[in-house]
């Protein structure tokens, strides 16, 4: 049925200029001889009017206006957009939309969707006969094979028979004493350690003569260790009870005796060891003509401080500048 549009009248303005002309309709009816997008390409042609001029109108791209009017689906957007390009088409140049679409949809097939990879029917292989009989004999020999295991095992379980149990239960070691091996040298570590001397102590006292040297006296065996009791009254003179260290050097009136086993440590101003060690009874230690030493003791009752070889009394804290101590 011809698309009858009937007699319109109207004003047209070209597209890029300032002109308005008038133009007339007359009975323009799309072509039922030939395809709805030949059709649609000679009516447009009849008004006048460019593909530009439908592309300026509908916001449509030039290219899907001459697809729809060679009928190329193939290059056309999906089927919904596709339909209303066509609406907007016949819509910009006066005819029935509805129409129009219905015609385009009969005539212009729809694209066939693309069948996905995975849809099509693969057969699968059936298994030989060859390869049934090799999967059977492979599990009867499986089956065979535990059956003989533990046919094995049951027979060596009767083997061990409860009278050979007995027997096995009776047998005993050999009578007579046991033989031992020499003892064993001790470790190295069991062996008595060297006398500790305190790394770079030498070096930390100015004008030092020989680095890392230490001076020690002859050693006195005392009748008894001395206790912190059995310190001398003050006043009373220094005696040798054991090794005094020193280091070589300008040295001080100030002797530290110990009286019980303690610790001494006496650190410098700026927080270096001059000396640290874990004295017995009896051992001494002297001073080296050094400012702003401390001494540090765990136990200050154990050490009793001597200054020009006489006795001051033990000390009261456990740190004590040495300079306090000559006053």
């Amino acid at each position: 049925m011809p698309l009858d549009t009937g007699s319109l009248q109207g004003f047209r303005q070209s597209p890029g200029s300032d002109q308005v002309r008038l133009w007339t309709n007359r009975r323009l009816e799309l072509n039922p001889a030939v395809g709805i997008g030949a059709a649609l390409r000679q009516f447009r042609e009849a008004r006048g009017l460019s593909l530009q001029d439908i592309a300026d109108t509908t916001r449509i791209r030039p290219a899907y206006i001459s697809a729809i009017e060679a009928l190329d689906v193939a290059s056309l957007p999906s089927r919904p957009y596709s339909i209303g390009y066509v609406r907007a088409y016949a819509d910009a140049v006066g005819l029935e939309t509805e129409a129009v679409a219905k015609r385009f949809r009969a005539e212009a097939p729809e694209a066939p969707e693309p069948q996905l990879p995975w849809a099509i029917p693969r057969e699968r292989p059936r298994p030989s006969r060859l390869s049934l009989a090799i999967v059977g004999v492979v599990i009867l020999a499986v089956i065979g094979w535990n059956l003989s295991r533990h046919g094995l095992a049951r027979s060596e379980r009767q083997l061990l028979t409860p009278s050979s149990r007995l027997v096995a239960a009776q047998v005993k070691p050999a009578a007579g004493p046991l033989r031992l091996g020499a003892p064993l040298p001790a470790p190295p570590e069991a062996a008595t350690p060297p006398v500790y001397q305190t790394p770079g102590l030498a070096a930390a006292i100015p004008g030092s003569a020989a680095a890392g040297a230490v001076e020690k006296t002859s050693l006195v065996v005392a009748p008894a260790p001395l206790q912190p009791s059995d310190a001398g009254p003050i006043g009373a003179r220094f005696v040798a009870a054991g090794p005094i260290y020193a280091i070589q050097g300008p040295t001080s009136d100030i002797i530290l005796q110990a009286r019980a086993a303690t610790s001494l440590v006496v650190r410098g101003g700026s927080g270096a060891v001059y000396f640290a060690r874990q004295l017995a009874p009896g051992e001494a230690w002297r001073a080296p003509a050094v400012d702003g030493l401390v001494a540090d003791v765990d136990s200050p009752g154990a050490v009793e401080v001597f200054v020009g070889g006489v006795s001051r009394g033990v000390l009261t804290a456990t740190k004590t500048p040495l300079a306090r101590l000559s006053d």
